[in-house]
């Protein structure tokens, strides 16, 4: 079994100093033994980073920690003989794992590693899952959380209350790798509701060729219009949300999607815990002509 939870890096302090953008992963793996007592040695691959004219590749990890049954161990990081062409992992971390006849362990493994970013701000994620080298057969069972604005492809993309791509699968043989990504100026775009300072537009212009013409304006209508998309996506989503679903939620969730209709029609909020929760939303805009005339017959 593999349970997956990635978390796209934060573009929301893209401005500032030192900011990293790193990725954050945690992935379980429970592995079964069937067969008499051994003991195996795990590898974790790695790439090292590259920086280019062009594009800058930070495929190196940080903060790697892993655990066996919940205890910390101690890991290696060995170089590899020979460069793996394909992904161009060029080292592995290292750690023994002992299993009795027919034991089962549990390996977590937590780290964070800046993604692909070119000079334009284009970035993407990857996480390697094809079988071939790094894996052999099947995957019992695998859950995968990816926690970004940025659907992933093949995935079910979840719009609300959070975002995030979503996969499970059993008895399944990888043929896919997790490749995700968008852009750090336009994703700046769309948390700063489409108000961009001066400095940032001239150098966007010349980074992204969507952009190269356009002004305040033009930045706050393409941000409503990315809004207006999401909003729409969010009232679609949570209208198909039968009781098999709702069934398990509570109180406090279903008030959720409740509100959450309101927000796409941009019903001012008087509690603060739905205001604060609203405004952190990027697509939230707040109508202070609304009415509940607003809510179509689906909405209702």
């Amino acid at each position: 079994y593999e349970s997956l939870n990635i978390t796209q890096p934060d573009l929301s302090d893209m401005r500032m100093p030192g900011w990293e953008g790193k990725a954050q992963v945690d992935v379980t793996f429970i592995l079964h033994n069937t067969g008499k007592e051994q003991t195996v040695t795990i590898g974790f691959p790695e790439s090292s980073s590259y920086e280019g004219i062009y594009f800058e590749m930070n495929n190196t990890i940080y903060d790697f920690r892993t655990t066996v049954d919940g205890v910390p161990i101690d890991t290696i990081l060995q170089p590899l003989k020979e460069i793996n062409e394909e992904f161009g992992f060029d080292k592995v971390r290292l750690w023994r794992v002992h299993f009795e006849a027919g034991q089962t362990r549990t390996v977590r493994s937590i780290y964070s590693y800046k993604p692909f970013e070119s000079i334009n701000g284009d970035w993407s994620v990857e996480y390697i899952l094809r079988t071939g080298r790094l894996w052999s057969g099947t995957i019992g069972r695998i859950d995968v959380f990816v926690k970004s604005s940025a659907p992933v492809s093949g995935f079910k993309f979840v719009p609300y209350p959070d975002e995030y791509s979503e996969f499970h699968a059993a008895n399944w043989e990888p043929n896919r790798d997790i490749v995700f990504g968008s852009n750090g100026y336009r994703d700046m775009a769309l948390n700063n509701k489409g108000k961009m300072d001066d400095f940032w537009i001239e150098r966007v212009r010349g980074l992204i060729f969507e952009f190269v013409d356009f002004d305040n304006d033009d930045f706050v209508d393409f941000y409503n219009q990315e809004a207006k998309t999401r909003r729409q996506m969010i009232r679609e989503y949570i209208g198909s949300l039968g009781s098999k679903q709702l069934a398990p939620c509570t109180r406090n969730e279903i008030q959720t999607y409740i509100n959450g209709i309101y927000a796409t029609h941009g019903r001012p909020f008087q509690t603060k815990k739905w205001a604060d929760f609203f405004e952190a939303k990027w697509w939230y805009q707040v109508n202070q002509n609304y009415s509940d005339s607003l809510l179509t017959p689906a909405d209702q």
